[in-house]
This record gives C-alpha cells, structure tokens and sequence, in this order.
C-alpha cells in the first residue's frame, strides 16, 4: 500500500513534515532517521520495509510512501523551450500525453529505479484502454492533477488512487 501526498510550499523543513505527518499516519510513529544511497536516493536505516520519495517545484511538495518500491515527481506547468518536448519524448508519447505529464511519468520511472543513466527519450510510457504502460511490465503507474502542476507515481504494485492535498499552513515542522 502506498500514500501521496502533496503541499502548495516548496521548503524542505515542509518536506519533511510531510514525509513525518504520512509516516506518523502509515506507522504511527515518528519519522525515522533518513540517509542517502550512492545514488543520492533517500531511505530509512532502520526501516528497509519503508519506501518513500520525494519531489518538489518552486511552489510544491510531494511525498509518496509505503510498503512497496516507488518514486514520484511533481512539476509546475509552465513555458518550455521550443524542441525541448520532442528531445526528452517520443511522438507517440506526444500523442497520449501532454509534455508534463510525459516528465513526470519518466522522473518518478527513474526515482523508482534509481538509476539516473537511463536515458529520458528511450523511457517511454503509452495508454492502453486508459491504462498507463510503463517500459518495466512490473511498474505501474499514476498521473494526478495539482494546481499549477502535472505529478506522477511509478510503483511495484498498484499505485495510490489519489493525490491527497495538505495545505502548508496545516504543516507543522516534525523531525
């Protein structure tokens, strides 16, 4: 079972209390320490049947977690280059999704795997009778809609069937 949630601030301490407030609800308990892999990729010392990620936009947090491999991604919606949707997706992705969507499915893909080399235009993800499909048989995915933001949650298992929306004024700092 997994749990996304998302916050309309972008600081880490918010972050953080997000990542707290979902783990608090998921184990009710407090957080435990964090470290990071060779990767760069956050995970619980203590609790290695944990998984979490983390993303964030200028004007957004997102968290996902729980008891199965995920990654997450949240971007704001905004003015890209020109080219630059047709260097990072396929046309046919063009044709399922809009260029957001399309980057936030690839980056929550390869926070999922932890494997940052894996090339964004050879990553690519297609609808089947409203299905997403993934480049790994064994992920699943999930588009969600934030305001001003596309977001994303790839998993091993089926992913959480809504973004839940925590105001950043209901965000207490929690270590």
């Amino acid at each position: 079972m997994l749990k996304a949630l998302c916050s309309d601030s972008s600081s880490k301490k918010d972050t953080r209390s997000l990542l707290a407030l979902a783990f608090k609800e998921l184990y009710g308990a407090p957080l435990p320490y964090v470290e990071k892999d060779l990767h760069g990729k956050p995970f619980f010392p203590s609790r290695r049947d944990v998984y979490f990620s983390l993303s964030h936009t200028k004007s957004h947090v997102m968290v996902v977690i729980g008891s199965i491999p995920c990654g997450c991604d949240i971007e704001a919606v905004r003015h890209v280059r020109a080219g630059l949707p047709e260097r990072v997706c396929s046309a046919r992705e063009l044709g399922f999704f809009d260029f957001f969507q399309c980057w936030v499915l690839k980056e929550s893909f390869i926070k999922l795997s932890g494997d940052t080399s894996l090339p964004l235009d050879r990553t690519c993800f297609s609808l089947d009778s409203g299905r997403i499909v993934t480049p790994d048989p064994a992920v699943s995915a999930c588009l969600y809609d934030c305001p001003g933001c596309r977001a994303a949650v790839c998993c091993k298992g089926e992913p959480p069937e809504e973004l839940i929306f925590i105001p950043a004024k209901n965000l207490a700092y929690q270590s």
